[in-house]
C-alpha cells in the first residue's frame, strides 16, 4: 500500500512540475522583444538580434574573445530600394583593448557630453542611471558611446537614415528641329553715313 502511494505523489509531482513548465513564460523572442517597444510609426521590417553582427556595425571591428556582448538589437526600415532608417543598440563588458581603443584613443572622434540623448523607441534593457555613467557623443551625428563609471560595462548606440535616393531622372523630350540659328554677322555690310 506505500509503494502505491508513494507512486501516486510521484506521479502528481511529476505532472505538476510538467504543468508548471508548460504554463511559465519562456524566453522572449525578438519579434516580442521589438513588439514591446513603443513605435512613434511603423515597427522596423528587419531586427537582428546576432550580437557579433550588431557589434561589427557599431565598431567597425569584429569581437576580441575577451569582449562579452551581453545584449544587442539592430533595427532596419526599408523599402524597395533599400534600407531607409535604423538605429542600434548594444551592451557590452569590454575589454581593456576595446575600452582603450574606444575612449582613450577616441577611434570614432566623440567628444565628452553631459548626459545621454537616448530614443524613445529603445530595448527596454537600454537603461542606466545618468550619475553612474560618463558619455561621449559625436558633434555631428547620433553615435553615442556610455560608459559604466567604475566598471568596464559599455553601452553604446547611434541611429541614422539609409541612402538618400537621388532625383528622379528627368524624361527625354523630343523636340521639333530649331528654326536655323542666325548668323553673327548681317548678310550686308552696314549703311554708310553720308556727308
Amino acid at each position: 500500500m506505500k509503494k502505491i502511494w508513494f507512486l501516486l505523489v510521484l506521479l502528481v509531482v511529476l505532472l505538476a512540475g510538467s504543468a508548471w513548465y508548460l504554463m511559465a513564460p519562456h524566453k522572449e523572442s525578438a519579434a516580442d522583444k521589438v513588439a514591446a517597444i513603443a513605435w512613434k510609426g511603423t515597427p522596423p521590417n528587419r531586427v537582428v538580434t546576432d550580437p557579433v553582427a550588431v557589434f561589427q556595425r557599431a565598431f567597425w571591428r569584429s569581437p576580441t574573445p575577451a569582449d562579452k556582448i551581453v545584449r544587442a538589437e539592430r533595427h532596419e526600415w526599408s523599402d524597395a530600394e533599400g534600407v531607409t532608417k535604423w538605429q542600434w543598440f548594444i551592451e557590452v563588458k569590454a575589454s581593456p583593448e576595446l575600452l582603450k581603443h574606444l575612449r582613450d584613443d577616441n577611434a570614432f572622434g566623440l567628444i565628452p557630453s553631459k548626459s545621454a540623448k537616448v530614443s524613445s523607441e529603445k530595448p527596454a534593457w537600454f537603461t542606466f542611471k545618468p550619475s553612474d555613467v560618463s558619455v561621449m557623443s559625436s558633434p555631428q551625428a547620433n553615435l553615442q558611446f556610455i560608459f559604466k563609471n567604475q566598471s568596464d560595462t559599455l553601452f553604446a548606440t547611434d541611429f541614422g537614415l539609409g541612402f538618400r535616393r537621388g532625383a528622379p531622372e528627368q524624361p527625354k523630350v523630343n523636340l521639333a528641329p530649331a528654326a536655323p540659328m542666325p548668323k553673327r554677322l548681317p548678310p550686308t555690310a552696314p549703311p554708310t553715313p553720308e556727308r
